[in-house]
């Protein structure tokens, strides 16, 4: 399972950001939907700043995640460099 994991995490990675934007569209229109009883619209901006930040988080979480991918994978390679005797000079 893990393995299973592991080799699918870059899709499982933009399903939960497809997924996480699709619920954050669904709030923001939820609060301008309901918030007509605010004055001075300021439902709209509540709404569009609940879209715009909750898709701005998510897409940040998910560049984390692609930056820990990046690291795992070259500490990978390197490591195994290193350990087939390429990594030049050792003390």
């Amino acid at each position: 399972m893990r393995e299973l994991v592991k080799s699918h995490l870059e899709a499982i990675i933009w399903v939960w950001v497809a997924v996480s934007i699709i619920g954050w569209v669904v709030v923001g229109l939820g609060i301008i939907d309901i918030g007509g009883r605010l004055p001075n619209g300021y439902s709209l901006l509540t709404g569009i700043a609940a879209i715009l930040g909750g898709t701005a988080g998510t897409l940040a979480v998910a560049g984390v995640c692609f930056q820990v991918m990046d690291m795992r994978a070259f500490a990978k390679h390197s490591a195994m460099a290193l350990h087939r005797g390429r990594g030049g000079d050792r003390a």
